[in-house]
């Protein structure tokens, strides 16, 4: 008996593949930027590209915020 792989091998570089994988694996996912050691004082702040979209994570007063890293 031989083994069928469950995805063909161009699935690991296929740009239609990774666009599926975005949309549904990984958005509606947590993903980890950063320990609270990086933020410990107000006013501390890191920055990071979650699936492509820019973040800062920002310590306000004790209170982590993230929100997107863009011009007001």
């Amino acid at each position: 008996t031989s083994l069928k792989p469950h995805l063909d091998p161009v699935d690991y570089c296929s740009p239609a593949v990774f666009e599926r994988e975005l949309t549904q694996v990984f958005s509606e996912s947590w993903h980890l930027v950063g320990t609270t050691r990086s933020l410990r004082k107000s006013g501390d702040y890191l920055t990071a590209e979650v699936i492509g979209v820019p973040v800062i994570v920002r310590n306000f007063d004790g209170t982590l915020v993230a929100l997107r890293n863009v011009c007001a």
